[in-house]
């Protein structure tokens, strides 16, 4: 799917420093933060000079400390995403089709197997999206 490099964050909870060694040292170019305030100082780490981070999520919690000081030795900017409006959404869905992108399913359930779906989801076995047919 285009990935060069995969880090576990379970496995390696210092993953700003396998991210470092993936790109000999030099950090990356972008990071979608979805972690928010308890995932940011290690995404701050990763930053390549100039690099940039899009803060779209809080999944982490909004709670802790962030310092800023990676972000400072390396020129590096924070762009909060804002989800949008209808017309937004809309634009976006037109741009989803005149570019024919679909999103990655790993495994399609029906309807009566959906608690196993569940199970399968929650057991993060999966790479891409877990789905329940109805019908």
């Amino acid at each position: 799917m285009g990935a060069s490099g995969l880090i576990n964050y379970k496995t390696h909870p210092e993953w700003q420093d396998e991210v470092r060694k993936l790109t000999d040292g030099k950090g990356v170019d972008c990071v979608v933060e979805v972690g928010g305030i308890g995932t940011i100082d290690r995404s701050m780490q990763c930053l390549a000079l100039g690099g940039k981070i899009g803060m779209i999520g809080v999944l982490a919690g909004a709670e802790g400390e962030c310092n800023p000081r990676s972000l400072m030795l390396t020129g590096s900017a924070i762009h909060g995403i804002f989800v949008g409006n209808r017309r937004m959404f809309e634009e976006m869905n037109k741009a989803i089709e005149l570019n024919d992108i679909h999103p990655v399913i790993d495994k399609v359930f029906p309807l009566e197997d959906t608690v196993e779906a569940i199970g399968y989801f929650k057991s993060q076995a999966h790479l891409g999206k877990v789905v329940i047919r109805i019908g």
